[in-house]
């Protein structure tokens, strides 16, 4: 896949270990795709879970310093203050979320906390290039509204929010 100079200077960590490791993420799957270069998108989805394999990612790309360069707004995370006195959740299972919703804060995520974007904050125009991970969100987008966005899982959405472009 074809890198311009500055998307090559992302890639060998001259912004910063979080920028890398997001680029190196969207460039396996633009290759994976056949992609011929990255396009630049205007806001990004990403479908948090509040599990173990989100936290990964965020903390990591938090960690190294990335940060949302487009809108990018978040899922539903398991809610704390709701769920806990009602039910027996394991403190573990409670530290997770906390980290994810602290995580995705720390690299500037819209703490939105809802599966359907395009009724909130988060709404793309006709002919917009996006990256939307959610099972609703995607063929919303491409069918209803028709902006464009790759079928993403949370971990390339947040990378294409990171990188602001995605395969």
């Amino acid at each position: 896949m074809h890198l311009t100079k500055e998307e090559e200077r992302i890639f060998d960590g001259e912004s910063g270990e979080g920028m890398q490791k997001a680029m190196e993420l969207l460039v396996a799957i633009g290759d994976t795709y056949d992609a011929p270069r990255l396009i630049d998108i205007s806001r990004a989805h990403a479908a948090s879970s509040g599990q173990e394999g989100d936290l990964y990612f965020v903390e990591l790309l938090a960690r190294g310093g990335a940060a949302c360069k487009v809108l990018t707004s978040t899922n539903p995370v398991y809610d704390m203050n709701c769920f806990d006195p009602l039910f027996n959740i394991s403190e573990a299972d409670s530290n997770v979320a906390r980290r994810v919703k602290e995580a995705y804060r720390q690299i500037g995520a819209v703490l939105s906390w809802c599966c359907t974007p395009y009724i909130t904050e988060n709404i793309p125009m006709y002919g917009e290039h996006v990256s939307f991970s959610e099972s609703s969100a995607t063929p919303f987008v491409n069918s209803v509204i028709g902006a464009r966005t790759n079928r993403e899982a949370a971990q390339s959405a947040l990378a294409a929010g990171v990188i602001g472009k995605s395969p």
